[in-house]
């Protein structure tokens, strides 16, 4: 039986959503930001933070290479012990452990659309996974917008920062989730299982 023209689309955006979700994670880019090098006029290194890596761009002045490196939440801007550390060390474990979720949400919201199981189980599946990218890109606009501070509100805002390409590619992932979780809920009205 071929399944229904809602199912087809709700598998395109849920298939769309998770591509745009490992792409996102992949790519060490949430943000940049210009760093000057101590000592040296007009030199400075970009650096790109990611979910899981950062990538640091070195001129050409300075001869070493593009250098990426694993992302260790324990390394902040802030000093250790203030509150604007704790912060930031939390919300870089819960980035990842939501961009997790959300990836593992879509993967079984893909499944259970395919299975005969109740639609409900697909849709839940569906909205939690754009619920966790939701929150993944808001902490990550939140850091972005807010200028360092000690308290715990404080951010990583500087006058170079800028939107890097994983933030732009997990806001699509959690579009088409969303589009996913609606077309899903409203396929549901004509069957309550998710292959007819």
């Amino acid at each position: 039986m071929m399944p229904s023209k809602q199912i087809i689309l709700a598998l395109a955006a849920g298939t769309f959503a998770l591509i745009f979700a490992i792409a996102g994670t992949a790519i060490p880019e949430m943000s940049s930001y210009e760093m000057k090098v101590p000592h040296m006029t007009n030199i400075s290194v970009e650096i790109y933070v990611g979910l899981f890596k950062t990538k640091t761009v070195s001129p050409p002045q300075l001869g070493t290479p593009t250098d990426v490196a694993k992302r260790e939440c324990g390394v902040t801007p802030a000093p250790p012990g203030t509150g604007c550390y704790k912060a930031l060390k939390s919300k870089c474990y819960a980035t990842q452990a939501f961009m997790i979720i959300g990836m593992l949400a879509s993967t079984s919201a893909l499944v259970l659309t395919l299975l005969p199981v109740p639609r409900f189980i697909a849709v839940v599946c569906a909205f939690v996974a754009a619920f966790s990218y939701l929150l993944v890109w808001g902490i990550y606009v939140h850091l972005g917008t807010t200028y360092p501070s000690s308290g715990a509100n404080c951010g990583v805002k500087t006058d170079t920062t800028k939107i890097g390409t994983s933030l732009i590619l997990i806001i699509f992932a959690w579009l088409l989730a969303v589009a996913q979780g609606i077309v899903l809920l409203l396929s549901s009205k004509y069957s309550a299982y998710s292959v007819v």
